[in-house]
């Protein structure tokens, strides 16, 4: 599945997974927060009016020109679905117009999946969203963070861990790519 497949997907729904505070801010586990960063900075410099709103659970920014919504769980990583089952109290979008963004250890760094309905087993952030959405009816976009040379670094200890500032470059560079093709599906 290609990023023109979300074409058709307007509102556009993204929802970023990482885990809260300054200790994670750029571990790779965070792929999912960094994405959400990065398109609010994209936006900022199109000049796009963007509304931003905190409420208890979740982040919520909104450019309603592009018709596009930015979310960031405040809960802990484990515990995305309460944030997104909260969104989607609040909200009148449909559940498949969500694009779950998150970190993927079985996928090459600089690289990404887009899949609908498709989600990994191990990822518990993920688990939380379609345990308490009670579906997987909605699009995963995984992010590659793999890297490692020497594999007997676990994968806990890996994901846990900051991007060197080479992955990170790497890392933005395909998130960029990503967000721009997004946009311009707008256009």
């Amino acid at each position: 599945m290609q990023v023109s497949d979300l074409k058709d997907n307007r509102p556009l729904l993204i929802v970023g997974l990482g885990n809260t505070g300054n200790t994670y801010l750029s571990n790779r586990h965070n792929a999912g927060f960094l994405f959400v960063d990065y398109f609010i900075k994209k936006l900022q410099k199109l000049n796009k009016d963007l509304i931003y709103t905190q409420k208890k659970l979740y982040e919520l920014v909104k450019s309603q020109e592009e018709q596009i919504f930015l979310v960031k769980p405040l809960t802990m990583m484990n515990n995305s679905g309460l944030a997104v089952k909260e969104f989607f109290k609040y909200t009148n979008l449909p559940l498949n117009s969500m694009v779950l963004v998150f970190d993927d250890l079985d996928i090459p760094l600089g690289t990404f999946k887009l899949q609908q309905g498709k989600t990994p087993k191990g990822h518990n952030g993920v688990n939380s969203i379609t345990d308490s959405l009670n579906t997987k009816n909605f699009y995963n976009l995984r992010l590659g963070i793999e890297n490692r040379t020497n594999k007997k670094i676990g994968g806990v200890t890996y994901v846990l861990d900051n991007f060197l500032p080479e992955e990170l470059l790497v890392f933005e560079k395909v998130v960029k790519t990503i967000i721009s093709q997004i946009l311009y599906l707008n256009s």
